[in-house]
């Protein structure tokens, strides 16, 4: 969240809230950016989770925003994927 903030982004954390995203960014002239976070343990996982999101993305795609998943494999660091 911290590097969307320092690129002017108001940043709102939803997670928790069990719908399909945890961080929504906004900023002027900008399509929104809905984030859904996992952590995962394996890598084989990440992949599977990336694969199902883009195939059936939580919103169908639109010029307004922009969908993304964020996948961070343990000591491995952040896998991300955006429609």
């Amino acid at each position: 969240m911290q590097d969307f903030k320092e690129r002017g982004y108001v940043v709102i954390r939803a997670s928790g809230s069990r719908g399909p995203f945890d961080v929504v960014a906004i900023k002027e002239l900008c399509p929104a950016l809905f984030i859904q976070c996992k952590v995962s343990r394996e890598e084989a996982v990440a992949k599977r989770l990336m694969d199902s999101f883009r195939h059936n993305p939580p919103l169908i795609p639109c010029a307004s925003y922009r969908q993304r998943l964020m996948v961070k494999v343990v000591g491995e660091g952040i896998r991300a994927i955006e429609l």
